[in-house]
């Protein structure tokens, strides 16, 4: 009995997916490497932040926390000011 062999269509299908695959591989380690991408979608549409954004991204929210809890406080200086 022979082994049963993949038809030539699904061998195709497999080399044009590989393809592709490779394509988008090539195309997010060139972004990567020169740093110009601040996010990744891999090939089942999952996205990741790269480092560099992350830490901006918690710079910048620490950034408004503490302009926020510094607001509040001006806020309750104020009010207690104005019972005086």
């Amino acid at each position: 009995m022979d082994p049963i062999e993949p038809s030539l269509a699904q061998e195709s299908d497999n080399l044009t997916r590989l393809i592709r695959e490779h394509a988008e591989a090539e195309v997010v380690l060139q972004a990567h490497l020169i740093e110009k991408a601040e996010a990744i979608i891999d090939t089942q549409d999952h996205s990741g932040l790269l480092h560099s954004t992350q830490q901006q991204l918690l710079a910048s929210e620490d950034g408004q926390r503490q302009q926020a809890i510094t607001q509040s406080v001006l806020q309750m200086q104020l009010k207690r000011l104005s019972r005086i």
